[in-house]
């Protein structure tokens, strides 16, 4: 973002980042700054960012996604309805790149799902794949040779040049036969979902009066699914484990939020808190159960694990392993 305001400085730009960690972060090492023109300092969902975006009917020339889990996109954010939403924010000869991976079980998935959207893109692979296109059609080679001798030198766009013409004919000349083929469907939400989302309007996300239940609320993706229902109009009551930390991130309780501690692995816990919540609101009418984590188990070694350290010489243990690593003789 920082990069754009210095390209751009004239350019309005909204950012949405769920994490309030790598905004601060950003803030702090990057020289991330919010003003009139430049937006995006309340962590918030990609999702739900796209759509208040669509109630506002704001318009975009570019859009950039980049967003990442732990392992992959996150899933709300790699469907066809999702790439609607996106493609409805773009302009007239809008442009949208997307950082995604060069390799991965979902590749294909994921080209054909773009292409369902979109039609023709190009697809820059290095370490990662960025996804390239422009509502209205892609740019012709002579443009693209005019736009890198813009961006650069004459070498540097040199070498530009037969990289993009290149990936651009092998993703043209591949996608026709992935979006055809029954083998390689697009990724999308189910047929019950999608009727839920045909009738979604900006009327039905009113949810003045309802309780919403969440748990894991004081994580990131817990605050900002909290935020969307407080935004709602919904009351919640937010369950972690750690009542300082839920403290910390709501302040003291009001009469539409109430915070309460709940440890989910004990069943008499959870039903304290869930007894807690009707008790002050005196129904539920969502449960959002966000709450969950990972093991982490010592690395294992060939040599001989030591007593106690939780790996075993005769069994594997990968549900609980970081990928790669497994535990063995």
């Amino acid at each position: 973002m920082t990069a754009f305001q210095t390209l751009l400085p004239d350019a309005a730009i909204d950012a949405a980042e769920i994490d309030p960690a790598v905004v601060r972060m950003a803030r702090k090492y990057f020289d991330l700054r919010s003003g009139d023109r430049t937006r995006g300092s309340t962590p918030e969902d990609g999702r739900v960012f796209v759509k208040r975006m669509q109630r506002r009917g704001v318009s975009y020339d570019l859009i950039v996604l980049d967003a990442f889990d732990h392992e992959y996109i996150p899933e709300h954010m790699l469907t066809r309805e999702f790439l609607l939403e996106v493609k409805s924010l773009l302009g007239e000869r809008g442009v949208l790149a997307a950082n995604t991976f060069s390799v991965s079980k979902l590749y294909d998935h994921e080209s054909a799902t773009y292409y369902s959207v979109f039609g023709d893109f190009y697809g820059l692979k290095q370490n990662n794949r960025v996804i390239l296109l422009r509502l209205g059609g892609l740019p012709d080679k002579a443009e693209i040779a005019r736009n890198a001798e813009l961006a650069g030198t004459e070498t540097a766009a040199a070498r530009r040049r037969p990289r993009v013409a290149a990936a651009a004919d092998r993703d043209r000349a591949g996608l026709a036969r992935r979006h055809a083929d029954p083998d390689r469907p697009i990724l999308a939400v189910q047929p019950a979902q999608l009727r839920a989302l045909a009738t979604h309007t900006e009327d039905t996300m009113d949810f003045t009066g309802k309780v919403a239940l969440i748990t894991g609320a004081a994580g990131s993706l817990g605050k900002a699914v909290a935020d969307a229902f407080d935004a709602a109009g919904a009351r919640q009551a937010l369950v972690d484990i750690d009542d300082g930390v839920l403290n910390k991130v709501y302040g003291a309780g009001n009469d539409r939020r109430y915070t309460v501690a709940a440890n989910l692995l004990d069943e008499a816990s959870t039903k304290r808190a869930a007894d807690a919540a009707l008790a002050k609101f005196g129904r539920i009418d969502v449960l959002c159960n966000i709450a969950g984590g990972s093991a982490r188990v010592p690395r294992c070694t060939k040599r001989r694990p030591r007593p106690g350290s939780g790996c075993s010489t005769s069994t594997r243990r990968r549900s609980s392993t970081p990928p790669g690593r497994s535990c063995r003789r």
